[in-house]
């Protein structure tokens, strides 16, 4: 039954306030058979420091399980249920031997695969060997951390190969931090940038310096592999960029901070207010006295214990001075051994998460926009999870043959430039924060078999015109503009819109609209859009997205209803027709153009006279005439515009196609 919550709305109202005393067991609980628990199962998880694996048996628990982690005599890894399957004494006591261990009290030997080598006192020998073996789990080293698949054996996916796991000119220091609350509110706080302005800048340890103090704007989107939680902050002139990446499951990728003059110029380029370029944007920051940032997963010993357990990626440049600086400040207030006194005057990360609770109650919260990362977090994680429920592969699930994984986390840095008031520099921080989701997810995700047909392969001389779409509805939908299709689409599921395809400019608008409206109106795609119109005067479909040399004849017939076009500003060709824009369906801007290229190489004068001379013709009347016959306006424009053009592009149509998942068809 649900319990009434409720905030306080008086002065001195304590007595008002109604709690929940139920946490979410979806997404906290980890043991087996629990929802959570099986999805952590299918993914590779950290469990040990292989330096903690000596000469004796290491009992742990991991996800509500017992466990003992050994290496045998022969060097192999082992991962075995603690307790002996001949009367349940604990193998944490057992002798490690040349292959595998023996129980301590009647001598059961084991191997690492769980097979049972000796029975002694055993009747006929091989006969319990030949119908069980003992609970045991496939382990594997890497930097220094001992990984377990505890998942079915039949489904073990590859081992992780992220990117941040082959950087061999860095350090990897691995660590294991232990924290008694429960795993949720620690995978969290990556995804919660604005308490870097508070938690670590207003006490007296100052734990990162400038770039903390400003209060960011906070972005998030997912990402094929989980999500990114971007944040935008001034540090004098500059704006600094912190992408903060989720790995689902349990990953956190976190680059480090800059304190001024730390590799700024390195991620610097052009100025303010002009877009850098994407081969300076990317580089990765190398701050001599601040590190390269962590990676690390978020490990649940039970529903009330966890484990950060990762490395700290360091510099082998830096002199033992600065090693020890940069740990010093990157380690504060991540564990409790401090005392009481001085965590109370100088709280870290470590309080603030304990004191959660060792459940925290998500139904007690208030959440903001600032916790936009965390919000989408639950609502991935709860998705993976009931995903793994209906035998499904859950988003982040690699596959054998994918090769290295590429992942998100960045710092970033652009001049940034005096501006007037706080409210445009609020504008001027969402701007960035948007753009580099988009160029970051763009640079990654389009395939790079891809890249060289548009960027590489060709060199844009000029961009000859733009069309447009146009958003039409059938007339027994008994809507005439945006605001009632966004009302209806809330208050009746189920509408469809087609497109002539999956991945289509069409496709990319409709999904733009659900997202920009908050609305799920439900593609169907075409192979064309003959048959897509067809289906909307048939009453199969409501709404299609379309150009208007196809739809605008059956607007005109009365067959259709054309609901706004999809750009910032009307077109000169349909001026009566407004934009979804000015209807209040905002960010909308799917447009379409031709233009001429030349093959890279081409010389620099080539392409400037071809340019010119394309540009004269463009400007003919005729010519002009000719192109809004087909529902084109000429542009023109320098070659420098086009190339900007194609780029930008580019990179905005693979941050759209990441988002949403868009496949060709």
């Amino acid at each position: 039954m649900a319990q009434d919550v409720r905030n306080a709305t008086r002065p001195y109202g304590g007595y008002d306030r109604r709690q929940s005393t139920t946490p979410d067991r979806e997404l906290a609980e980890v043991g087996r058979g629990t929802p959570a628990g099986e999805y952590l199962r299918r993914f590779w998880q950290p469990v040990a420091l292989a330096a903690d694996i000596k000469d004796l048996p290491v009992p742990i628990t991991i996800l509500g399980e017992e466990l003992v982690v050994f290496r045998d005599r022969s060097g192999q890894l082992g991962l075995l249920e603690r307790y002996c399957s001949h009367r349940r004494t604990s193998l944490e006591f057992a002798l490690i031997v040349d292959h595998g261990l023996r129980c301590a009290y009647h001598g059961w030997h084991y191997g690492v695969d769980g097979a049972l080598l000796d029975v002694p006192g055993e009747k006929v020998p091989g006969t319990l060997a030949s119908r069980m073996y003992h609970g045991a789990y496939p382990v594997r080293e890497f930097r220094g951390l001992v990984f377990a698949y505890m998942g079915p054996p039949d489904q073990r996916p590859p081992f992780p190969d992220y990117d941040f796991m082959h950087h061999d000119e860095e350090e990897y220091l691995p660590f294991c931090w232990h924290n008694p609350c429960n795993w949720v509110q620690l995978r969290e706080n990556t995804q919660d940038p604005i308490h870097l302005t508070f938690l670590h800048s207003m006490f007296d340890v100052q734990q990162f310096g400038d770039y903390a103090y400003d209060l960011p704007v906070i972005q998030a989107c997912e990402t094929p592999i989980g999500q990114i939680t971007t944040s935008v902050r001034r540090v004098h002139d500059l704006y600094y960029c912190r992408v903060n990446e989720l790995i689902l499951p349990n990953i956190a990728r976190v680059p480090d901070g800059i304190r001024l003059g730390d590799a700024i110029p390195e991620n610097m380029a052009g100025e303010p207010g002009r877009r850098q370029a994407i081969e300076l944007r990317y580089r990765r920051q190398l701050p001599s006295s601040h590190g390269l940032g962590l990676s690390t997963w978020i490990v649940p010993n039970d529903d009330f214990n966890a484990m950060h357990m990762g490395w700290l990626h360091l510099s082998p440049k830096w002199s033992e001075k600065a090693r020890a600086d940069y740990l010093a400040t990157i380690t504060f207030g991540q564990t409790g051994e401090r005392s009481y006194e001085e965590r109370h005057r100088n709280p870290g990360d470590w309080d603030a998460w304990v004191a959660q609770g060792r459940m925290a109650i998500q139904a007690n919260e208030n959440l903001t926009a600032a916790d936009a990362g965390i919000a989408l977090f639950r609502r991935q994680l709860r998705a993976g999870i009931r995903a793994v429920q209906a035998g499904e592969r859950p988003k982040g699930m690699r596959a054998e043959g994918e090769g290295v994984c590429q992942t998100y986390g960045y710092a970033l840095t652009r001049p940034a430039p005096c501006l007037p008031d706080e409210g445009a520099e609020w504008a001027a921080k969402q701007d960035y924060a948007q753009e580099m989701q988009q160029d970051i997810l763009a640079a990654h995700l389009l395939p790079k078999a891809s890249t060289p047909a548009v960027v590489r392969a060709f060199a844009p001389v000029i961009q000859l015109s733009q069309g447009m779409l146009l958003l039409a509805a059938r007339p027994g939908l008994d809507v005439s503009d945006a605001a009632g299709l966004v009302a209806l689409a809330r208050k009746r599921p189920g509408l469809s819109y087609g497109s002539p395809g999956s991945g289509s400019p069409m496709h990319i608008a409709g999904e733009l609209f659900n997202r920009a409206a908050g609305v799920s109106i439900t593609h169907v795609p075409y192979k064309g859009t003959a048959p897509a119109i067809t289906d909307l005067l048939g009453g199969h479909i409501d709404l299609i997205y379309g150009v208007p040399g196809s739809l605008w004849p059956h607007v005109q017939a009365g067959k259709m209803v054309a609901l706004g076009v999809v750009q910032p500003t009307r077109s000169p060709l349909l001026p009566q027709v407004p934009t979804l824009e000015e209807q209040g369906v905002k960010g909308l801007d799917v447009t379409t153009w031709y233009g001429m290229l030349a093959p890279a190489g081409t010389p620099a004068p080539v392409v400037a006279r071809l340019n010119r001379e394309v540009a004269a013709i463009l400007a003919e009347p005729d010519v002009q005439k000719e192109f809004r016959a087909q529902w084109e306006v000429p542009v023109g424009g320098s070659a420098e515009d086009f190339t900007r053009r194609t780029r930008d592009d580019y990179r905005r149509a693979g941050a759209i196609v990441a988002e949403f998942g868009i496949r060709l068809d």
